[in-house]
């Protein structure tokens, strides 16, 4: 890939941005410009030496400042990230510019990651969750619930979020009920019965529940909650898609994960109550150079039209319960 055609710098050149950051091979390493950085204490000057990727030029293609303006790929260890404005650039360029303080890097005390075997005993049934999912899904929901890794302690599900290295980052805890037919994880003063628990102290950054699933190039369907995600998946395992979670109504939060997915596409599906919210964090993804939009189906008032049952804080699990009821 060349810088010429990289989706990057198109998909900035359509959001009116001056520079952006390259994707995959079109790529360009540079060593890193904090002294501090990981990548320092790598023996040999190979591609560990040459951990940083250089922001460019949209107009021209070309990296800017190169040995200043960049994003390190230890970003999380390292901290170094700094992006250009035509001001920086100019004050650079005429001598005024200062590069900004790197971010002392310490090495981390050694540790063992937890895998899921560990850190999730229990079944996969027993809990109102699961047997609402069996009786809708049959084989096919067991078939889900193994592929993500979700177990039931004592009728709570217990939903892992854990990166594409199959690390587990948190986990999140859910208590439903059956209230008039309907699955709900509210409980009979309204109050919603979830939790999160953090697994590895270490990690800072989020990644989308399904996270484990996603590989180079897949098409990635994000809704807001755990639940919507494996109704989705049952109900249509052969369309294509990963569904995942964002856990809430913070898409942006999952911005550094998902900068790391190469060729990856974002179809966003939140509450339809949020839609407006997240084209706003849609514009502030894609200027970080994530492919992302809401799916245009979702986003359409004609969904409310199909389906008068719905409300304006329903999700898509809500949309297949009614789809499911009315056949």
């Amino acid at each position: 890939m060349s810088a010429g055609n990289d989706p990057a710098r198109e998909r900035a050149a359509r959001g009116g941005f001056a520079y952006y950051l390259p994707n995959g091979s079109a790529k360009v390493r540079v060593e890193c410009p904090n002294a501090n950085c990981p990548s320092h204490y790598a023996s040999g000057t190979g591609a560990m030496g040459r951990s940083a990727t250089p922001y460019c030029s949209v107009e021209t293609g070309e990296p800017v400042q190169a040995q200043v303006f960049g994003r390190c790929r230890h970003v999380r260890k390292c901290g170094y990230d700094v992006r250009p404005t035509m001001e920086d650039v100019r004050n650079h360029d005429s001598g005024a510019g200062v590069m900004p303080d790197a971010p002392k890097w310490t090495p981390p005390p050694p540790r063992r990651q937890k895998k899921f075997g560990e850190l999730l005993p229990g079944s996969m049934s027993g809990s109102a969750f699961d047997n609402h999912g069996a009786e809708r899904f049959g084989r096919q929901w067991e078939r889900v619930l193994f592929r993500y890794h979700v177990r039931s302690e004592a009728g709570v599900n217990v939903f892992p979020y854990a990166d594409e290295l199959r690390r587990v980052r948190i986990v999140k805890k859910t208590v439903y009920r059956i209230d008039a037919g309907r699955l709900t994880k509210k409980d009979s003063s309204g109050k919603a019965r979830t939790w999160t628990e953090t697994i590895d102290e270490s990690a800072t950054e989020w990644c989308l529940f399904g996270a484990h699933l996603v590989t180079p190039g897949s098409r990635v369907a994000v809704v807001e909650s755990e639940d919507a995600a494996l109704f989705m998946a049952a109900a249509f395992p052969d369309d294509g898609r990963i569904w995942c979670a964002a856990s809430g109504d913070q898409i942006r939060k999952h911005r550094a994960w998902m900068q790391e997915q190469l060729g990856v596409e974002f179809e966003l599906f939140p509450d339809l109550n949020r839609i407006n919210a997240w084209r706003e964090d849609v514009d502030y993804l894609r200027a970080h150079g994530i492919a992302c939009a809401i799916n245009p189906w979702w986003e359409a008032p004609a969904v409310a039209a199909v389906l008068p049952e719905m409300g304006e804080g329903d999700d898509p699990r809500d949309w297949l319960d009614i789809m499911h009821r009315n056949t």
